[in-house]
C-alpha cells in the first residue's frame, strides 16, 4: 500500500509490488502520529486502539453537538411560541381595557 500510495510513480513500482506480494509481505499504510488515513491498513495494535478511541470520541462529540443544536432549536421555538402567547395576551388585555373604557 505504501509503495502504491506514497512513493513517486516510477516504472519499477509495479515490479516492486509484485516482488513484495510474491514474498508475502504484509500490506502496511498508516500514520506514525495523529489521525489515521481512511484507508489505513496493517496498523499495530496500539495504533489501531488509539484510532478506534479517536473515532469513537469524534462520533460522541458529533452526537452531542447534534443534540445541542436540536435543544437550541427547541428552545428558540419555545421562546417564539411564548412570545406569541404574550403578544396575544397583551392584545386581549388592550381590547378588554378599550371595551371597559368605552362602556364607562
Amino acid at each position: 500500500m505504501y509503495v502504491a500510495k506514497v512513493l513517486p510513480k516510477a516504472d519499477v513500482n509495479e515490479q516492486l509490488l509484485r516482488l513484495l506480494r510474491a514474498n508475502r509481505c504484509e500490506d502496511v499504510f498508516f500514520a506514525n502520529r495523529g489521525p489515521q488515513p481512511d484507508d489505513a491498513i496493517g496498523l499495530p495494535d496500539d495504533v489501531a486502539l488509539q484510532e478506534r478511541e479517536r473515532r469513537a470520541r469524534l462520533s460522541r462529540l458529533a452526537s452531542e453537538q447534534e443534540d445541542y443544536e436540536v435543544s437550541i432549536a427547541r428552545s428558540k421555538e419555545l421562546a417564539a411560541v411564548q412570545a406569541q402567547i404574550w403578544a396575544n395576551q397583551a392584545e386581549l388585555e388592550d381590547a378588554r381595557r378599550k371595551r371597559a373604557h368605552s362602556e364607562e
